[in-house]
């Protein structure tokens, strides 16, 4: 793995059925920002940007606040990763986790 793009938590595997911060690294020697995305069955297959990307590097911190509420129409299996973007515009480091989203169980 590379060390300068983490996933700590959560763990690979976890169901997520209510919003969770991501807690990780994001940073390189020529570090420009980061984002994170997901990939899925209601992405269509595409990896998708959450929200904006970051301009601070993280580590060992919080790198975003999941919601998984918008993905409940298409719940099931989704990738989540962290991708890192050095100033010369490269994808320098990224790491990448299977998760799974449920809308959580109703009832008491």
């Amino acid at each position: 793995p590379d060390p300068n793009a983490q996933i700590e938590f959560p763990p690979p595997g976890q169901v997520i059925s209510q919003p969770i911060a991501l807690i990780g690294t994001a940073t390189h020697p020529a570090f420009q920002f980061y984002k994170v995305e997901i990939q899925g069955p209601y992405t269509g297959g595409q990896w998708v940007t959450l929200g904006d990307i970051v301009r601070q590097p993280v580590i060992r911190g919080q790198l975003w606040v999941f919601d998984p509420r918008p993905f409940f129409p298409q719940p099931g299996r989704y990738r989540l990763r962290v991708v890192v973007v050095d100033i010369a515009a490269r994808e320098a480091a990224l790491c990448e986790i299977p998760v799974v989203i449920a809308p959580p169980e109703s009832g008491g």
